[in-house]
């Protein structure tokens, strides 16, 4: 069971920091197609 809660701790951080990062894309993508 710890194990498994340190696996999914891990996980959701993992999904933030992607998550930070596609919305920083996003902005680029989004500033690109202005232009």
């Amino acid at each position: 069971g710890n194990q498994r809660e340190r696996a999914r701790q891990k996980n959701l951080k993992k999904q933030s920091d992607s998550g930070k990062g596609k919305r920083r894309d996003d902005g680029l993508s989004a500033a690109a197609r202005k232009q």
